[in-house]
Parts: C-alpha cells; sequence; structure tokens
C-alpha cells in the first residue's frame, strides 16, 4: 500500500466537498427546503428522544428512591386558667431501594438500551 493513500484520500474529499457546496442556489434552497420538510428525518429523530427518555426513566427505576417531608404546627387553647400554647414540628425522612433479585430491573435495562 503507498504511504500516500491517505493524502489522496483527504484532497478527493476536499475536491468533492467542493463540488458538493458549489450548487447553484436555488438547488441548496431545495436542498435545505427538503431536509427541514422530510418527515422521516423528524420521525426517526422523535423515535430516537422516545428511546432516550425510556432508558433515563427505566435507569432512574435502579436508584433510590428519597422522600423527605417536614411540617410545623401551632396551636392556641385558651382554658379557664389562661391560654396554653402547642408548637408542633415533625419531619420525616423515607428511603427505598428495589433490589434486584431476579434481575428485572437489569433486564428492563437491558431492554431500554436495545430500544
Amino acid at each position: 500500500m503507498p504511504s500516500n493513500w491517505l493524502e489522496t484520500t483527504e484532497k478527493q474529499t476536499d475536491s468533492e466537498l467542493h463540488l458538493l457546496t458549489n450548487f447553484p442556489k436555488e438547488l441548496n434552497h431545495l436542498i435545505q427546503l427538503a431536509l427541514v420538510q422530510n418527515q422521516n428525518l423528524e420521525i426517526a429523530f422523535q423515535r430516537i428522544q422516545i428511546a432516550q427518555a425510556d432508558y433515563q426513566i427505566q435507569y432512574g427505576n435502579t436508584l433510590p428512591d428519597v422522600t423527605a417531608t417536614s411540617g410545623y404546627d401551632w396551636n392556641e387553647r385558651r382554658n379557664n386558667g389562661g391560654t396554653v400554647n402547642q408548637t408542633t414540628v415533625n419531619t420525616r425522612l423515607r428511603v427505598s431501594w428495589e433490589l434486584d433479585i431476579w434481575n428485572r430491573l437489569a433486564q428492563l435495562n437491558d431492554a431500554a438500551i436495545a430500544t
């Protein structure tokens, strides 16, 4: 194989690109219009986006679920002897994680990648 085979390919590619960009304006406009209005490309792009969203959702199922809540309650009661103020503060933290014993999550993750 000649040592300059890569250089000749690059030169040919440059000349081919020059030919492709040297179209008349009308033809360039039609090409741009076809690319913009090509519904097959738009559908393919949307399918890729749906597949990426499905994968992200499925990957999220493999992460732990963390829920935190807090609340504050203040009550004032009046008795014959005066007023009683009662303040309640509560905080909850819940962490759950599904163990993938039967490899269900991994198989769902692989299926999301395959689509």
